[in-house]
């Protein structure tokens, strides 16, 4: 779709152009060739309300989640260059305790509000894209 070989958009009673890419990773999934976890949809998020009866139930279930930092020192930042490519280091990310900020084009303001105050001289920071034709660009403007 990226090198518009396939069309993404719906041709007036056609099959979308992405239908068969869609049914395929279905099939890997179903069929177990690809773990369900692998592939995931950043268009979709659950808003969970998470509750507790008891301050007990909440020690006793926040022990499981708590992660200790494995890094000396501040853990690495590392920006990437769509949701998708975040996407992929989500579980890497709650496994390694390192955070994940999906930069996704023009994104100035978003880097100077969210980003920018996360970080403190010294810090590491990573970029992970994903060699798309307008990946360049993207890597240029987050850079600046």
């Amino acid at each position: 779709m990226q090198r518009r070989i396939i069309k993404k958009q719906n041709e007036k009673g056609k099959r979308r152009g992405d239908q068969n890419m869609h049914e395929a990773l279905m099939h890997l999934r179903e069929t177990g060739i690809v773990p369900w976890p692998w592939l995931d949809d950043e268009s979709r998020s659950p808003i969970f309300n998470l509750s507790w009866d008891s301050l007990t139930e909440w020690a006793t279930t926040a022990v499981g989640w708590t992660r200790l930092n494995p890094w000396k020192g501040r853990p690495p930042k590392t920006l990437t260059e769509s949701r998708a490519v975040a996407g992929i280091l989500r579980n890497l990310a709650d496994q390694y305790c390192f955070d994940v900020f999906p930069t996704g084009g023009q994104c100035g303001g978003w880097l100077r509000t969210v980003v920018a105050p996360e970080l403190v001289p010294g810090d590491r920071i990573f970029y992970a894209g994903d060699l798309d034709l307008s990946g360049g660009q993207i890597e240029a403007n987050t850079r600046a």
